[in-house]
């Protein structure tokens, strides 16, 4: 089989070496000769299978990059769509759109926070609760924000969870992440959110007394926000069996200075009945 570059005679077709001047099986001259770059025959089965794994390639690789988002706009442009409906209050059709936006960058924070937020205020909690998990995940491997950062939105990430799992009636695993929330970043215990989130808890697990000092903790804290919290959660749950406590709170209206100077940093214990 003659390979790139090889001369043979016209007539005979006769390989030939370069200076043969005449061909030495039939004798006809060089002008008789021709050059042919043939090459190797074309092998149709080799090139079956190069196109055979070749299809295959792009088709993983097409495949592994079908859902992902062809530019940061695309994604933010779905982000905005959720917020945009999510306000308007329809809640489905900001859930599809925020499940896009976590579909197209699993690692986005504020993608799966505003999931576990439309699907809470669509009263789907399960749903809610694994989205917010989600942002927890997401926030512990986020390389782009300190330490400090990072334990301090861990923090009130767990107090999310624990409010959401409450709504569940899973008491004992909220109680558990308001510990860890607590463990994580020790400075949350001084913000109303936790102590809302602990009163709430404590008083769903029927520790009515600890819930007692947790709310008026809060109370202390921001009267005004507390008191908007508390009375959207009754709202919500107004059949829960944390709310006759929550109702006898609110009973008492603005404590007088003073009235829960027992309370300090630590003075809702979350171990205490």
């Amino acid at each position: 089989m003659l390979s790139w570059g090889t001369w043979e005679c016209a007539d005979c077709g006769r390989a030939l070496r370069p200076g043969d001047r005449l061909c030495p099986n039939c004798g006809s001259t060089r002008a008789r000769r021709r050059y042919i770059p043939s090459g190797r025959r074309f092998n149709w089965a080799y090139a079956i299978v190069a196109l055979l794994v070749l299809g295959a390639v792009a088709f993983l690789v097409t495949s592994r990059f079908a859902h992902r988002p062809s530019s940061t706009g695309e994604v933010i442009r779905h982000f905005r769509r959720g917020q945009e409906l999510l306000e308007a209050g329809r809640h489905e059709e900001a859930i599809a759109e925020f499940e896009t936006v976590t579909r197209m960058a699993p690692e986005s924070v504020a993608g799966h926070h505003e999931l576990a937020r439309a699907c809470d205020v669509a009263g789907r909690h399960a749903d809610a609760v694994r989205a917010l998990r989600h942002t927890l995940r997401a926030t512990l491997t986020d390389k782009t924000i300190t330490n400090t950062t990072r334990n301090s939105e861990e923090a009130e990430l767990r107090c999310e969870l624990a409010m959401l799992l409450a709504k569940a009636d899973a008491f004992p695993e909220a109680m558990a992440e308001i510990e860890k929330a607590s463990r994580r970043d020790p400075s949350i215990e001084r913000t109303p959110d936790y102590q809302i989130a602990l009163a709430i808890v404590q008083a769903g697990r029927g520790r009515l007394e600890a819930g007692r000092r947790a709310l008026r903790r809060a109370m202390e804290l921001s009267p005004k926000a507390t008191r908007d919290a508390v009375e959207r959660w009754i709202a919500d749950r107004p059949n829960g069996p944390e709310v006759p406590l929550l109702r006898s709170i609110l009973a008492e209206g603005n404590m007088p200075r003073g009235a829960a100077s027992d309370v300090g940093p630590s003075a809702a214990p979350i171990d205490e009945g």
